[in-house]
């Protein structure tokens, strides 16, 4: 609406006369040409090597480059491929002293669509986004170009590049041990690649300083983006091993899934149907078997879904474990259950009809005792098998007790599993210091 609105006000108002518009473009150019001259882009503003006596209390100093990310949405989120993708804005803002015009021009800037609109390229930072796995950045070329760009230069030298970028970035810190009820920390670094601390220094804006780029409060504001809300929970600089200067951000992604909550739900019901059985009479075995197997399989397939989201998991070995899986893994325990309970039902049940069918026989004949007198071992194994077939017959009340027991069971399994999802590893915030190493935060 709010793109159609700016068109339609923009087709109504009378553009501006030709020689007005050609007389702006004029002066522009004359005065950039005038700034240029002698310009050398390979050269950072505050280097030793300038001689403007403009730049000269601030030669030898580091170029202070505020760079930010102005988030207009994140999307795409694969937590397979541990990848996320981010729409915004990449402004960098630095000041370079060869550029100031003072009285040369009544206008307190220069306003330019693109860095391509100068003849003389002007000096860039070259920050770039290091866990970047594609990107399309405005003033780009080739496949990776998309439309917006702007670039201002104010009276005292200040440069400020606003480019309209998509990135998407590798999160290799996704943890899924509290899954669904996990909350991923991903980290973004802005660095520039051509130049060294000494050179050049990124620096995040001050939120408290500039609360309207925070959402007007000071501090950076949380935002849907479908089943992940998404907040920036902290900003800082880190010089690395390799004597860069880089500019990290950590973001938070609080999962609210209800696809996955749905799935827990529908385990929860598997195993409540698969209760039921207890109630169908043991006669009834397609109907018994149907039930269990069904319910049973049904769980194991919501478990395969479940790691399917999942990219492949650590090595057992290192203790990697994750909360949904296993529940899943508990819940299909119960399920496999109720078919082992029903085949010990069966088996009682067939003990107890071979006992009668023995009690019914004839008495043996002198002949058949004296047999078996001489055979210890094959008496021996008659009386276990015996006593074995008369415990087995218990196994017939199997299913009143299951239908007292089962419930409380697996009502005490949900609580204790529900009660330890703190317990399972959670992700953080993970920095490299000064030294290069991993620290969590």
């Amino acid at each position: 609406v709010g793109q159609r609105g700016a068109r339609t006000s923009l087709q109504t108002r009378a553009p501006p006369p030709p020689a007005l518009r050609s007389l702006f473009i004029m002066a522009t150019v004359a005065l950039l040409n005038q700034l240029l001259v002698g310009y050398d882009s390979l050269v950072p503003p505050t280097s030793p090597l300038i001689t403007n006596a403009s730049a000269c209390s601030a030669a030898g100093a580091p170029t202070v480059v505020m760079a930010d990310f102005q988030l207009l949405s994140m999307h795409s989120v694969n937590e397979r491929e541990r990848s996320y993708t981010i729409d915004g804005y990449l402004v960098l803002q630095w000041s370079d002293p060869r550029l100031e015009f003072g009285n040369l021009s009544c206008r307190d800037a220069i306003a330019l669509p693109s860095y391509a609109n100068t003849d003389t390229k002007l000096w860039e930072p070259g920050v770039q986004c290091m866990e970047t796995l594609h990107e399309s950045v405005g003033g780009s070329s080739g496949a990776t170009h998309i439309a917006g760009e702007s670039l201002v230069i104010s009276r005292n030298g200040t440069v400020l590049w606003s480019r309209r970028a998509r990135y998407k970035l590798l999160c290799d810190t996704f943890n899924f041990g509290r899954m669904p009820f996990d909350e991923q920390f991903c980290i973004a670094t802005l660095r520039s690649f051509p130049y060294n601390e000494e050179l050049v220094q990124l620096e995040w804006p001050d939120c408290a300083s500039n609360p309207v780029a925070c959402g007007g409060s000071g501090q950076l504001q949380p935002y849907h983006s479908g089943e992940w809300i998404v907040t920036i929970v902290d900003q800082r600089t880190v010089t690395e091993a390799d004597g860069h200067r880089v500019a990290r951000v950590c973001i938070m992604l609080e999962r609210h899934s209800n696809l996955l909550s749905l799935s827990i739900t529908i385990v929860i019901l598997l195993v409540i149907a698969a209760y039921c059985g207890f109630f169908i009479p043991v006669s009834a075995a397609p109907a018994r078997v149907a039930i269990g197997f069904l319910s049973f399989l049904m769980v194991l397939n919501q478990l395969f879904w479940a790691m399917g989201q999942m990219p492949p998991l650590l090595d057992p070995s290192e203790n990697y474990r994750v909360w949904m899986i296993d529940f899943l893994w508990g819940s299909m325990f119960f399920n496999w259950l109720t078919l082992i309970e029903y085949g010990l039902v069966h088996f009682g049940l067939e003990c107890e009809r071979r006992l009668a069918a023995g009690a019914n026989a004839p008495p043996a004949g002198e002949h058949d005792a004296a047999l078996v007198a001489q055979d210890k071992v094959g008496s021996r194994y008659q009386h276990v098998k015996l006593l074995w077939m008369r415990c087995a017959t218990r196994f017939v009340d199997l299913d009143n007790v299951c239908r007292w027991v089962y419930p409380p069971a697996y009502f005490i399994f949900c609580c204790v599993m529900y009660g330890v999802v703190d317990v399972y590893e959670s992700g953080s915030c993970r920095w490299y210091t000064h030294d290069g190493t991993r620290t969590r935060g």
